[in-house]
């Protein structure tokens, strides 16, 4: 599939599946993550705006456009449950024994697991230099994880994403990282894969934007209806937090 046709909505992608000759159990798995991710992000927005939801979508399209099998792609599809989802049990960003439990329930023990490896997964500088060497020689595992690792880095530069908000901003660190990112995605055997993030990248470089079209961001965020209301026992508890932090500063001044 091409550069801008990347499915960005669950029906979109359910007709690829669907006309890329996936059986039926295989995309309605696909369809099952989709479902379970509905109530964990549909307030949430990345840093450019998207919809949290369609950057999901996006994810599992590049993997099955890749070759990634169905419990990969539906791995795609909820792997920022633990660490953005929105539980709403005031966990923070985290994989707990009872979100894990949930999560196996619903989608299967493989994609719990691969949810889990990407979560635990660092990504900076060092790491990925080191995955980059030992790239030939991965678990399958965690090479299914390290390719879900790359296929949310397309997600996020497709349609210049990186050019409309602060976290697309140029630096080293950044720089070192996705030039090792698209030699990793060689490495695993993905050519087709790395032509396109090396691309997508220097699109996002060279494009000039006015200023006002960038949004002050660098990193997704929750904006819910006007309805909505934190728990009481989740708002006391930030309260509490709160009230001990601003006492920690008066007492260490």
């Amino acid at each position: 599939m091409e550069h801008g046709s990347y499915a960005q909505t669950n029906l979109q992608l359910l007709n690829q599946l669907r006309a890329a000759g996936w059986s039926p159990t295989d995309v309605v798995l696909v369809h099952n993550a989709y479902e379970w991710a509905l109530p964990l992000f549909s307030a949430q927005f990345r840093p450019s705006g998207k919809p949290f939801l369609a950057h999901l979508v996006g994810t599992a399209s590049i993997l099955a456009c890749h070759g990634a099998r169905p419990e990969v792609v539906a791995a795609g599809m909820v792997h920022a449950s633990y660490a953005q989802g929105d539980w709403g049990d005031g966990s923070g960003g985290a994989r707990t024994t009872d979100r894990s439990t949930a999560l196996h329930a619903a989608l299967g023990s493989g994609v719990e697991d691969l949810v889990s490896r990407y979560t635990a997964l660092r990504w900076n500088p060092e790491s990925v230099a080191r995955i980059r060497g030992q790239a030939a020689d991965l678990a399958p595992a965690d090479a299914d994880v390290v390719l879900m690792r790359l296929a949310n880095l397309l997600e996020d530069y497709l349609d210049l994403g990186m050019a409309y908000c602060d976290k697309g901003k140029k630096t080293t660190h950044d720089q070192v990282v996705l030039d090792d990112a698209v030699g990793l995605a060689r490495g695993l055997g993905a050519p087709a894969l790395a032509d396109e993030l090396r691309q997508a990248v220097d699109r996002n470089a060279e494009v000039d934007l006015p200023p006002h079209l960038r949004r002050r961001a660098s990193s997704s965020a929750t904006v819910a209806p006007r309805s909505h209301r934190l728990r009481p026992r989740l708002a006391a508890r930030d309260r509490a937090r709160a009230a001990r932090r601003r006492l920690a500063n008066v007492l260490g001044r």
